[in-house]
């Protein structure tokens, strides 16, 4: 059993930290789209904003997390400025 949980442990892709500060981590959501697009306008909205990607263990998903508020708010204008999207935190 010992060996099997390294083995699990160790194939777990380490592309991105876990969402752990005190802040809402966010993730663009577009609910008629693929997830595939969900992925890459966050990610490119959280490199224009200076933040950094994170995986929200709750969702299983990636989000990008913030090292201020102003960056916060400035992710979720972009992210709703196209129709259809929304912004969502990790906690939800």
């Amino acid at each position: 059993m010992k060996a099997l949980t390294i083995i699990l442990l160790t194939s777990i892709p380490c592309t991105y930290a876990a969402c752990w500060t005190g802040g809402w981590p966010s993730r663009c959501k577009n609910q008629d789209g693929p997830v595939s697009g969900d992925y890459t306008r966050t990610k490119e909205i959280c490199d224009n904003v200076g933040g950094d990607m994170c995986n929200c263990i709750r969702q299983a998903e990636e989000y990008c997390e913030f090292d201020t508020q102003d960056q916060a708010d400035e992710f979720k204008s972009e992210c709703e400025s196209q129709s259809g999207w929304s912004s969502w935190n990790c906690g939800w």
